[in-house]
């Protein structure tokens, strides 16, 4: 099962809020060192926006650990001005 696609955040108490996306990049060219690299990410942002939060995070080795650690930071309010959107 893969965790790619559009998530909610989820607060410590379990109300949902802001977007985030887990995407995965599965190669790279040689040409761009700005390019990320190989593996799963995610962003803060809602479908068809551009991301909100900067830089993706990751990557991480599979979608699920993305997807883990993005719940994690939006509940600790790492990613706090999500709620805003």
């Amino acid at each position: 099962m893969t965790h790619e696609g559009y998530h909610r955040f989820k607060s410590e108490n379990g109300e949902e809020f802001g977007s985030f996306e887990v995407f995965e990049i599965t190669s790279r060219s040689d040409n761009d060192p700005d390019e990320l690299p190989p593996g799963w990410f995610w962003a803060v942002g809602f479908p068809g926006c551009q991301w909100d939060g900067g830089e993706p995070e990751g990557p991480f080795p599979t979608s699920l650990a993305a997807f883990d650690d993005a719940r994690d930071c939006g509940w600790k309010g790492v990613h706090a001005d999500a709620r805003e959107v």
